[in-house]
């Protein structure tokens, strides 16, 4: 991706530069980075010095496959221990400052379109954390749109409001058909 000694990027890539992600996660903690990319934190001692990392004040980007921002919190917190919960729920809900979630989805012909979901951790999401009450963070998001928040839902309304997708199509991929009907049908009035 990068050249060595061409910038001030330093990437560490496995198998060439360290023999794991956590080798190379406490690599950089040691090299005092500030900004640490991790492309796969789904194992738990790699996840576990991410969260080190961020509390450390790095900047810790990680990637995980799960299909939503709610999925990935699950993830994340429910990957210790049942007794660590209560302290993972504590040190997520203040190093997290946002989680995106991304998802191609094909419509007819067109190329495949990029949904997009963000959650940004405000006080609220910070109390659905520690409250376990994560169900209700699809709600918080688009009722905060304003601060930057999106649900996929929201995100679909978007392309119907620009004609990007038939507001048909997104009923078909929405959470909740009535969130877009309603937006759908406000136009129309």
């Amino acid at each position: 991706m990068f050249n060595h000694g061409k910038g001030i990027i330093k990437q560490k890539e496995v198998g060439l530069d360290v023999d794991s992600l956590f080798k190379g996660l406490t690599t950089s903690l040691e090299e005092d980075s500030d900004v640490i990319f991790v492309d796969d934190i789904s194992q738990l001692e790699v996840l576990d010095a991410a969260i080190n990392a961020a509390e450390k004040g790095k900047l810790v980007i990680g990637c995980l496959s799960t299909k939503d921002v709610k999925t990935t919190l699950e993830y994340t917190l429910n990957a210790s221990e049942v007794s660590e919960l209560p302290i993972r729920k504590l040190k997520m809900a203040n190093v997290l400052r946002a989680v995106v979630s991304h998802k191609k989805v094909s419509v007819d012909n067109l190329d495949d379109l990029s949904l997009h979901e963000v959650l940004i951790n405000t006080g609220i999401v910070k109390k659905l954390i520690l409250e376990d009450k994560l169900v209700h963070l699809k709600k918080a998001m688009d009722m905060h749109s304003e601060m930057g928040m999106m649900s996929f839902d929201h995100c679909l309304t978007l392309m119907v409001e620009d004609n990007v997708i038939d507001p048909n199509k997104a009923k078909h991929l929405a959470d909740k058909e009535s969130l877009i009907i309603q937006k759908t049908d406000s136009e129309v009035s």
